[in-house]
């Protein structure tokens, strides 16, 4: 077994689970969807709401540097300037 953190970054997947590195997919399904009641997923799956509970409650979490509320207009912004770019040439 390898030591945290001594992985390469290109390592395949195999790797990091024979490590005991799991992913974000297995994380859920195994973790955290059996514990925690469907009704909480909204909240859990919501970062900023989720800081807010923490911080409301005690529990230390990392300082936000950045909230995208509007990605999907972005998404769309960049998406039609492309468009027309792409007629003109």
């Amino acid at each position: 077994m390898v030591r945290a953190g001594k992985l390469p970054f290109w390592s395949r997947p195999s790797e990091f689970r024979r490590n005991g590195i799991m992913g974000i997919n297995s994380r859920n399904i195994d973790l955290i969807f059996p514990f925690n009641p469907r009704s909480n997923y909204a909240l859990v799956d919501n970062k900023a709401l989720t800081k807010k509970l923490c911080e409301s409650r005690g529990i230390p979490a990392p300082q936000t540097y950045a909230l995208i509320e509007r990605f999907v207009v972005m998404a769309f912004r960049v998406q039609a300037k492309w468009n027309y770019w792409h007629k003109l040439s």
